[in-house]
């Protein structure tokens, strides 16, 4: 019995040792990506801010209220937040 559990063992271990360098792969590649999505999103909400600030000079609070961009800009300066693993 014991002798079939140390070959399992040893049939298990390099799939077991592909699967956890599998998963660290993975995770890498994850944190990669949220790396580039916060990037990514401080460039949009600096965007946003530029657009709002100049509307703000520059339109009146009038037109602002129906400017789709402009409120879809605000949103993203009110709740755009980097996603956590």
């Amino acid at each position: 019995m014991a002798e079939a559990g140390e070959r399992a063992w040893k049939e298990m271990t390099p799939a077991a040792t592909q699967f956890e360098a599998a998963v660290k792969e993975i995770n890498r590649a994850h944190g990669t990506i949220l790396g580039a999505n916060a990037q990514e999103l401080a460039g949009l909400k600096e965007l946003a801010q530029a657009y709002v600030t100049a509307a703000d000079q520059f339109s009146s609070e009038e037109d602002r209220a129906k400017d789709d961009l402009y409120l879809q800009a605000q949103l993203v300066l009110e709740t755009a937040e980097p996603a956590e693993l």
